[in-house]
This record gives C-alpha cells, structure tokens and sequence, in this order.
C-alpha cells in the first residue's frame, strides 16, 4: 500500500472550498487538513512515506507554511520519505488529451518541484482518470517520466489482462521512437 491523496480540482467544490473544507455539504474534503495531518504523522512515525499529485494544492499548502515547516517537507523529500508524483498542476483529461495543455500543466509544476525542492517526478500516477491516450503516454515519456500507473481499465481489458496474467505490462507509446526492447 502507498500513503497518498488524490485531490480534484474542481470537481463538486471550487479550489479554494475543497482546500479550506467550506462547503461540506457538497463533499467532505478540507486538503489542508489532509497535508497538515500527513506532516504531524510522519514527524510522530518516521519510517513512513506518503505520495502527492496535485501541485496547485500542495503549492497552496506549502506557501502558506512556517519555514520551519517547510524546510521539514523539504528534508523529507530529500529523504525520500515525501513523494512528487505525475507532478501537473492539476491532474489532466487523459481520456481526451490538449497536447499544449497537458505540457503547460506538467511545466508549471514541475518548475515548482524543481525550483522548492530540486525534484522532477519519474513516475506518472492517474489513480481517478476516465479513459488514456496513447498520445499522452508519449508526452510523458517525452517529458522524461519513466513509469505511467493507471487506476482504471476498461472492465473487459481488465478481465482479460487478469486471465492472461498481464496486468503489469509495458506502454509503449509510438515505439518506433523507443526501440522494441523489454
């Protein structure tokens, strides 16, 4: 099990009503809460780890943050303990990808890990996404990303990779580009 967090953007609630938790009625989400927590729970228990997507969130966290705290995430990121994945802005439409969209949202935050912590993320995570393009697996690994974990299949893909003992498997996006080897 991985200790993470996916927060939407934007999905029954503002971003500024899912970071601060007003409107509950809508959904119970405050994700400031959830960082704040996280943070207290890996300085009380520390072998733990835990990984983040959303930058926009994370950003709006960690600026409004002592230094002390924040040179506390930083020292864990370094430490391995506190984890950037996918990095976007936010996590983008995968099933119907904008190819300039999808570059300005993984630039802008990835200048953000880059620039606070010194990190560029390896790994794609797209835990809540509704479909996946084969261009989008091709941008990120353009971008240098070298893994891309997917949280939903099709059912039927999904049987039918489970019967064949093939739910791991490699992505190759226009493998010309990338040559055949496993």
């Amino acid at each position: 099990m991985i200790p993470h967090t996916h927060d939407d953007l934007g999905w029954l609630k503002t971003v500024d009503e899912y970071y601060t938790g007003f409107n509950q009625q809508s959904q119970h989400a405050t994700v400031s809460l959830i960082l704040d927590s996280v943070i207290t729970e890996m300085e009380r228990r520390p072998w733990t780890k835990f990984t983040y997507v959303e930058m926009k969130y994370f950003h709006m966290w960690f600026t409004r943050q002592t230094k002390e705290i924040q040179d506390r995430v930083r020292q864990y990121v370094k430490e391995g303990r506190f984890e950037f994945l996918n990095g976007g802005w936010s996590a983008n439409d995968e099933a119907c990808p904008n190819y300039d969209d999808i570059i300005d949202n993984m630039q802008m935050g990835h200048s953000f890990l880059k620039k606070e912590f010194g990190v560029v993320p390896r790994v794609a995570w797209l835990l809540d996404s509704f479909g996946h393009s084969i261009g989008n697996a091709r941008l990120y690994a353009d971008m240098g990303l070298e893994a891309l974990f997917v949280g939903r299949h099709d059912y039927r893909d999904r049987n039918a990779r489970q019967t064949r003992k093939s739910l791991n498997y490699v992505w190759r996006p226009f493998s010309k580009h990338y040559g055949n080897s496993k």
